[in-house]
């Protein structure tokens, strides 16, 4: 999303998904959005070893949520895909 909103705008900063979505200027779906929030909430808490008060983030996670993330991951670039296409 970072390369998309530097080739057609301003430079961007940042890592949160929901943050670059509303500078990609055009309204993102509500799926898109949905993702976006799901992918900005894990994102620091999995890949910190303290993160959480007790226990390693693997502890708190299971295929499951990486096998939702990566699929929101992927609906955020088809979607990024259709812009760059039009």
């Amino acid at each position: 999303m970072k390369g998309y909103e530097r080739s057609t705008r301003e430079y961007v900063t940042g890592h949160s998904i929901m943050k670059l979505l509303s500078g990609v200027g055009t309204e993102a779906p509500q799926e898109i959005v949905d993702c976006g929030r799901e992918l900005d909430k894990v994102y620091i808490p999995s890949r910190y070893p303290d993160a959480y008060d007790a226990g390693a983030p693997m502890d708190y996670y299971q295929a499951s949520d990486s096998e939702h993330a990566v699929g929101c991951a992927i609906r955020i670039l088809d979607w990024l895909n259709a812009l760059v296409a039009d």
